[in-house]
């Protein structure tokens, strides 16, 4: 069955993960477009890539990926605690998510972990 489609540039100099991610209306907010986000990350860690989708994301794809950012850095972050890491560095994050760090500083804030000092990121 055809429940959707994403597209991914082989080289992208901009390191997107994905350029374009489609699931059927009726096959929406079942976990497809969570599914199909997941596959693009594990595309770009098995090239040895980190990655981020080619923006403007529209409202709803949007939304999906700051839902998956979100469990992404909170399950790396719940791993480093019960190995007992003392330090989270930013680099590391970027190497076990296969998240650019623009994406991780952005979900870090918005779930209240990281704060910066004004006029700096």
């Amino acid at each position: 069955h055809f429940l959707g489609y994403f597209s991914k540039e082989k080289h992208c100099p901009q390191k997107y993960n994905l350029s374009c991610i489609t699931v059927l209306p009726n096959r929406q907010r079942q976990g497809y477009e969570r599914f199909l986000i997941e596959l693009g990350y594990l595309l770009s860690q098995k090239e040895g890539q980190i990655g981020t989708p080619e923006r403007p994301l529209s409202t709803n794809v949007a939304q999906t990926y700051e839902a998956y950012w979100k469990i992404k850095l909170v399950q790396q972050l719940l791993c480093y605690y019960y190995k007992s890491k003392d330090k989270c560095i930013l680099s590391d994050l970027m190497n076990e998510t296969g998240m650019i760090i623009d994406d991780i500083i952005d979900t870090l804030q918005n779930l209240g972990i990281l704060t910066m000092k004004s006029n700096e990121k």
